[in-house]
């Protein structure tokens, strides 16, 4: 889908994470997507996928990132992989 051969992935590590929220309610975040990749097309996809809600939020620290209700790393992890946005070995899955 995407030429990714100009990209230093060193740099652009994808990290992927969850938090809980309160009670059961969990939440997914994912950033260090490179910039080139149109997040709000991306985030559009998944919640079509994944049937949550997802907005993209700023943060000063990580730039823009993604964020979708409930537990959802596995999925955003292969769908990653599978529109070859970034390879496994690139991609850090962390939480709970």
């Amino acid at each position: 889908m995407y030429d990714n051969d100009d990209i230093n992935y060193k740099e652009h590590e994808i990290t992927i994470s969850t938090t809980q929220r309160n009670g059961r309610k969990m939440k997914t975040t994912v950033y260090g997507i490179h910039e080139k990749f149109d997040l709000k097309k991306i985030v559009s996809h998944l919640r079509t996928i994944l049937k949550c809600s997802g907005a993209i939020k700023f943060d000063k620290e990580f730039g823009e990132i993604m964020i979708f209700t409930g537990d959802n790393k596995k999925a955003i992890y292969k769908f990653l992989i599978d529109e070859e946005i970034a390879k496994p070995d690139e991609i850090s899955v962390k939480g709970i």
